[in-house]
């Protein structure tokens, strides 16, 4: 996992010239999300099985993430 953010950082640099340190908050974020689900996930529904609250943490983590991302990409760099 940690590769795949030094080559997101080293990408951006090469394209745009700038770091960006936007990745590991990006990165915080989305794993502070699919936490804070799969807490609420298990307090709300305690029969649900672990592979589907995963799958659900996975998605909303996953989305909620990119929404947050394409948000900083509109208001920093354009």
């Amino acid at each position: 996992m940690y590769g795949l953010i030094a080559i997101g950082y080293t990408m951006v640099y090469g394209i745009i010239g700038m770091i960006n340190f936007a990745h590991g908050d990006i990165f915080m974020i989305g794993a502070f999300t699919a936490l804070i689900v799969f807490l609420i996930l298990g307090a709300l529904f305690y029969s649900v099985p672990v592979v589907i609250a995963l799958l659900v943490m996975m998605i909303v983590a996953m989305l909620l993430t990119s929404l947050y991302n394409w948000t900083i990409e509109k208001v920093a760099y354009r």
